[in-house]
């Protein structure tokens, strides 16, 4: 009996060992070495790029205020043109059609707060680029 069972057990765990050896060489083989200076610089690369866009982020934010004040002192100007064209109206006593001015002034206001970040689009694309010829 004691035979039957050392018949069954000694392939049973030899098969085991091999299977366990096969599995941790392909384990070790699929993996990606990474050297620690290939690591410092992904995470220099990486702490680069969260400061690029905390500045973004601060500067947009700083635009968006500028932003509201340029539409505030619009709104007052308009408000100052419509009061000033109804003093002029009452003091003429004749009709003054003053839309087309008011519409240029529209369209210029518009025009001024309209924000082209094309230019910072390109100056954070370009220091990626820099940052990635540093690491090769």
């Amino acid at each position: 009996m004691s035979f039957a069972l050392l018949e069954i057990l000694v392939p049973l765990i030899l098969l085991f060992l091999l299977g366990l050896g096969v599995g941790w060489l392909v384990w070790r083989w699929r993996r990606r070495f990474v050297s620690f200076m290939e690591w410092n610089e992904l995470a220099t690369a990486a702490n680069e790029a969260k400061q690029n866009v905390a500045a973004v982020v601060a500067q947009r934010d700083e635009l968006a205020t500028e932003k509201a004040v340029v539409e505030r002192e619009r709104d007052e100007a308009l408000d100052r043109l419509a009061e000033l064209e109804a003093v002029l109206l009452e003091s003429s006593g004749e009709t003054i059609d003053l839309t087309n001015a008011a519409t240029e002034t529209i369209e210029l206001a518009n025009a001024a707060e309209t924000i082209d970040l094309t230019d910072l689009a390109n100056d954070v694309d370009s220091s990626e680029l820099d940052a990635e010829d540093r690491s090769d």
